[in-house]
Order: C-alpha cells, then sequence, then structure tokens
C-alpha cells in the first residue's frame, strides 16, 4: 500500500489479517483504527508515512481489546478510556507511543499488560525512537520527560497488572505521576 492522501488502511471494528504487507508514502498513518478493532498485524515494513505505524482513534474502549501486533507501534492519539467491565489486554514487545498534550490511559475496568524479559511492553512518548523507531518520521530524536499525561487506575478497576512493562516520558502535563493509583 503506498502513497494515499491519508492512511494506508482504516480498520473499523474489525478483525483483519494483514502478513507481510509494505506501507510507505501516506501523508496519514500507515494504519488507522477505532478501539473495537482487532486486527493481526506481522511482519510488516513501514516508511515515510505521517505516523509510521497504527494510529488509534481516542475514546472508550466498547469491547474487551487486546494490543498484541508487536511488529506494528501502536498511536495512542487521545484520552482512551478502558471502562468498568472491560479489559485491554497488552502482548510481550508491543510498543504503545503517545503524541504530545495531556494524553492518557484511563482504567476503570481492567489493563493486563503482561510482558516478558526479552520483550517488555514499551509506554512512551511519540519522540522516543529508541523504542519502535522513527513513529512520526521526524528524523532521530529522543523523549523528553513529560511529554505525556499518565497511565491512570481508578478506584474500583480491577485484576490490574503491569508486569515487564516500561513507562516512558510522560507524568507531565496535570498529572503527578507517569503512573497513577487513585484506588
Amino acid at each position: 500500500l503506498r502513497n494515499s492522501y491519508t492512511n494506508g488502511i482504516r480498520i473499523e471494528g474489525a478483525s483483519p489479517t494483514l502478513t507481510n504487507n509494505t506501507w510507505t508514502n501516506h501523508f496519514g498513518a500507515a494504519v488507522s483504527m477505532d478501539l473495537a478493532a482487532s486486527p493481526a498485524i506481522s511482519g510488516v515494513t513501514i516508511t515515510n508515512n505521517g505516523i509510521n505505524g497504527a494510529y488509534l482513534d481516542g475514546g472508550s474502549l466498547t469491547v474487551d481489546n487486546a494490543w498484541d501486533d508487536p511488529d506494528i507501534v501502536y498511536w495512542v492519539s487521545s484520552n482512551t478510556t478502558v471502562p468498568v467491565g472491560k479489559t485491554l489486554m497488552v502482548s510481550p514487545g508491543q510498543v504503545i507511543k503517545i503524541p504530545y498534550g495531556d494524553r492518557n490511559l484511563i482504567v476503570n475496568g481492567t489493563l493486563r499488560a503482561t510482558g516478558t524479559v526479552a520483550k517488555p511492553i514499551i509506554f512512551t512518548s511519540f519522540a522516543d525512537d529508541s523504542a519502535g523507531g522513527d513513529t512520526n518520521n521526524s528524523g532521530a530524536s529522543n523523549g523528553s520527560n513529560g511529554e505525556w499525561g499518565t497511565i491512570q487506575f481508578n478506584a474500583g478497576s480491577t485484576n490490574n497488572l503491569l508486569d515487564h512493562v516500561e513507562v516512558r516520558y510522560g507524568g507531565g502535563w496535570s498529572m503527578n505521576a507517569l503512573v497513577t493509583d487513585k484506588g
């Protein structure tokens, strides 16, 4: 897929299998998807896009979901909420990038992020090229402290797990920390 004025592919509430594809020269993201999408993406080559990754709409999860495509960086566009009664699973090796601003992952339900020593899960800034490469296609850069908000566990959230997870370059804006537990 190449040379789109917008995104390479848009996924809405679907579960396609996308294997061994190349996305290049899109003004938008390689992949754009809503929070109900559950693709299986592997073996991809992604270059020279507005976002070299999967752009996730913000909002609230409407179904249990898994971010389990470590061959592509997930770009969280705005505040994303895991509501009461819903679960978000994040798989080993998944890199999640959050753009500059007061953007947060808010957990009212359950977040299960289970990485490994060899494949940690990384939540980081859009500018952190050390994880997942140059996702914003801006040339070599590093993240800076406080570039995004927090992972916030609210009172009533249950069965949360962060195992072999790195959280980088957040804790800014109106937040008190990289990870906030209000339980």
